[in-house]
């Protein structure tokens, strides 16, 4: 799920809510083209076929990072195409990452933050939360700043470090389901929250 946005007449591929390796900028559609994600990260967008397409003339967009120059391998993290979706399709896609136990979005609690420089313009690095720790990464340097005990550690770690509406998003948790909270007022934030009365450690995924 992707927003595409003509800029000049151009494609161009705008999903800053992706993750600590999405892009941070409108990204223009041309096979092939490179661009700096949180420095040191790199970010390109190729178009071609997939390895599990039985059909080798059909193609994709397929959205890749590289931690940083000296990393060596590029990693292919989704593939999207130009087709458009209508709200009906969105609601069977967000169907299962909202409700399946195998999904990503039901297992974890993950926010993330973009810091950006003095200038407030260029992204310098990430705040993130996820599970049970609090991470703070510039250019290469990761440092874990807050460890997660409970759940009650964890609302507090999203107040102090990503603002006091996060609280008040987690007092509206759904009763055993995850529940996307997009929180105004700070840019580049999205807070996956989801109701649990036992401590963080000892929770299963067959419990979310």
């Amino acid at each position: 799920m992707v927003n595409l946005v003509t800029i000049d007449g151009e494609k161009h591929l705008v999903d800053v809510a992706f993750g600590s390796t999405g892009s941070t900028q409108p990204v223009p559609l041309r096979d092939g083209h490179e661009f700096t994600c949180v420095a040191p990260a790199r970010g390109r967008v190729r178009y071609q076929a997939l390895d599990g397409h039985t059909d080798k003339s059909q193609r994709l967009w397929v959205y890749a990072t590289l931690e940083s120059p000296e990393a060596g391998e590029w990693v292919d993290r989704y593939a999207f195409t130009e087709i458009e979706f209508l709200p009906a399709d969105y609601e069977v896609m967000n169907l299962r990452t909202s409700t399946s136990p195998r999904s990503f979005f039901v297992q974890n609690v993950t926010c993330m933050w973009t810091v950006l420089d003095e200038g407030g313009e260029t992204p310098v690095g990430l705040v993130i939360l996820h599970r049970d720790m609090v991470k703070k990464r510039i250019g290469e340097a990761t440092e874990i700043v807050q460890q997660l005990k409970t759940e009650e550690d964890r609302v507090g770690a999203l107040e102090k470090w990503f603002g006091d509406q996060a609280e008040r998003a987690g007092e509206e948790r759904d009763q055993g389901v995850g529940k996307r909270v997009e929180v105004y007022g700070r840019p580049c934030l999205s807070v996956l929250l989801e109701a649990a009365d036992r401590p963080i450690e000892n929770r299963t995924a067959e419990e979310y």
